[in-house]
């Protein structure tokens, strides 16, 4: 109804504005950090295995693997830079996605009291630029723990066409293209910590929340990291996710994968 919906859009705002809040609130920390602490710098690029999956506006399910990303790969690129001062931080990470057109897809009709199962093709053009900035305060940070805690933004700029083959049993053909070119901003709050092993092996992770012109978008990573003088290195597993709210050619998309990471401190 309209009213449940406007409730659901004024929830969204509440926590969008608090995680703008929140991160506002970190990043004020910086200016009132000891001048006599030094600012700490770091960069850093990462592979990212990842595949592809969600759900058309329509209902029907997309599905890209890695093979599918590399054939109809145009240009992609994962990124990401920080900057600390004593218990306050800023970080950004950055990821481009630029895929031609891949087939994959299923779904199902209702016949009496099951489902008849149907064979769709689904083309997906996308190109997609992921822009995370966040501010983080540690919480605790001892010989083995460090604990952050996170407030930002997700911005996703978006550029899908969602074309759909459906040969149905009786009707025949269907085909419908799906497209939406825009701009999705939500609030995130999370935290982000490692486990040291020891003086070179540690355990990182991270995990966020948020919403705002998305229903729900949250992320999540975990691995092994290892410590060289000036680089730090990553493999884990991430997993990236937005449920969307009246997108008219996705209902939900999820990028996950393994991830392998390289950071540079200067």
């Amino acid at each position: 109804s309209m009213g449940t919906k406007i409730m659901r859009r004024s929830g969204r705002a509440l926590l969008l504005f608090a995680a703008l809040l929140a991160a506002s609130g970190l990043a004020s920390g910086l200016a009132v950090a000891s001048e006599n602490d030094p600012w700490e710098y770091s960069a850093g690029l990462y592979a990212w295995g990842a595949s592809i999956g969600g759900k058309s506006a329509e209902g029907d399910e997309i599905d890209l693997s890695l093979s599918d990303i590399i054939d109809n790969l145009r240009m992609i690129f994962f990124g990401e830079a920080g900057m600390r001062k004593k218990d306050w931080g800023l970080h950004a990470d950055l990821i481009y996605l630029n895929i031609g057109d891949s087939d994959s897809g299923s779904t199902s009709i209702p016949i009496g009291p099951g489902n008849l199962p149907v064979e769709t093709d689904v083309n997906v053009r996308m190109k997609a630029w992921v822009f995370t900035p966040t501010a983080h305060y540690t919480l605790v940070d001892t010989e083995k723990n460090r604990f952050d805690i996170v407030g930002g933004l997700r911005y996703l700029d978006l550029d899908v066409t969602v074309d759909l083959d459906t040969e149905l049993p009786i009707t025949g053909d269907r085909s419908k293209t799906l497209e939406f070119d825009g701009d999705v901003w939500d609030g995130i709050v999370g935290f982000k910590g490692r486990y040291h092993i020891d003086d070179k092996w540690y355990l990182p992770y991270y995990a966020d929340v948020g919403t705002g012109d998305s229903e729900i978008t949250w992320q999540a990573f975990g691995g092994v990291g290892y410590k060289f003088s000036k680089v730090d290195t990553t493999l884990g597993y991430r997993y990236l996710k937005w449920e969307f709210d009246d997108n008219p050619a996705l209902d939900n998309l999820n990028v996950s994968g393994l991830l392998l990471g390289f950071n540079y401190k200067f």
